[in-house]
């Protein structure tokens, strides 16, 4: 063969394996863990509603995973991930992730009763294992216990558009960097934090609601942090919560709505170095 056909050969072989791919469940692999088992960098994983009874387990790669839902309507079903009905729930989350850039869009993450009690307290939605960057848009997060859950030595960063937590059992997310915009949270019981999170995070138009036995709303460890244009209402604290507590940094709190708080200790604990501002 001509070297210099075998050269250009190599190269279009190349660049095909290059070319992500979209990896479609059911109609291609019947769960979406069989999918996940197929990636590649930078593949798309397509799920169509339904409800998906797995404990999924993430490759160590960059991925997007969507749901297929339908564009032209504003009330739409999303694909569920429970794993209640598998056996020992007590124990298990619907996701761990390690590493990479991962998005997903269009998914519930949903805790179902068997699964409450949890025996550990680090499961229930996303486990993240590794430092990685990891996105979520219109996801919903149902009676989880923890939504979010990443070791603080991992350094993972977490962006959220248009979210929602209800019922949590735990915190929706403990994380070291939050970048979260247009987000409900509420939980109904809650012994530390809603949001645990560290420096540069950014927790902007989103809105809090829900019942603490012990703990706070927003617990910041970090510095460089916005809390901007958020509502926190609707609360029945145990007489040692508090709303925010910013432990050390210089951080900015403006433009937020404190209402509706029915007994607690205090709205707002500044540490060190902090600038608040709140309206």
């Amino acid at each position: 063969m001509n070297p210099a056909l075998a050269v250009l050969i190599c190269l279009v072989m190349s660049c095909l394996l290059c070319v992500a791919r979209t990896l479609r469940v059911p109609a291609e692999f019947e769960t979406i863990q069989g999918a996940l088992n197929a990636l590649l960098a930078n593949d798309t994983v397509l799920v169509d509603t339904g409800l998906y009874v797995e404990e999924l387990t993430a490759p160590a790669l960059s991925f997007v995973m969507i749901g297929n839902i339908s564009a032209d309507t504003s009330d739409h079903a999303l694909p569920i991930i429970d794993p209640a009905g598998l056996t020992s729930p007590g124990g298990r989350g619907c996701m761990s992730l390690t590493s990479g850039n991962v998005r997903i869009q269009n998914f519930v993450f949903r805790n179902g009763t068997a699964m409450h009690p949890h025996w550990t307290g680090d499961v229930g939605g996303i486990h993240i294992l590794g430092s990685m960057n990891l996105s979520l848009s219109d996801c919903r997060f149902d009676s989880v216990y923890y939504g979010v859950f990443a070791h603080g030595d991992l350094n993972p960063t977490i962006n959220l558009e248009r979210c929602e937590f209800v019922h949590s059992m735990g915190r929706c997310i403990f994380a070291t960097t939050i970048i979260a915009e247009n987000c409900s949270f509420h939980t109904d019981t809650v012994d530390w934090a809603q949001l645990t999170f560290g420096d540069y995070s950014s927790i902007v138009n989103c809105s809090f609601s829900g019942n603490f036995w012990g703990g706070n709303v927003l617990l910041c460890y970090g510095k460089y942090v916005t809390i901007s244009g958020c509502v926190f209402s609707n609360f029945e604290f145990a007489p040692a919560s508090t709303a925010l507590v910013l432990r050390i940094g210089a951080s900015e709190v403006t433009d937020n709505v404190f209402a509706d708080f029915q007994k607690g200790m205090a709205v707002l604990s500044v540490g060190s170095n902090v600038i608040p501002n709140p309206t």
